[in-house]
């Protein structure tokens, strides 16, 4: 199992001297949130069809062309 990156944050802020008064190490935020198979599906269905309907496009424009 690869590690997981851990981030040094800010748990408890201190406004009247403007620095942190408690830090704790903690796992890096995911950049993408974790998706379910039923959403990645959805996804990959949608990035499908917008790829077709570009490659559509280009063998229209192509054959107008010539």
């Amino acid at each position: 199992m690869p590690e997981q990156a851990h981030v040094l944050y800010c748990v408890q802020f201190d406004t009247q001297t403007n620095t942190c008064a408690v830090e704790a190490w903690m796992p890096a935020p995911q950049l993408l949130p974790p998706l379910s198979p039923a959403q990645a599906g959805a996804l990959l269905t949608a990035e499908l069809v917008l790829f077709a309907t570009a490659w559509g496009i280009r063998q229209l424009s192509r054959t107008i062309r010539q």
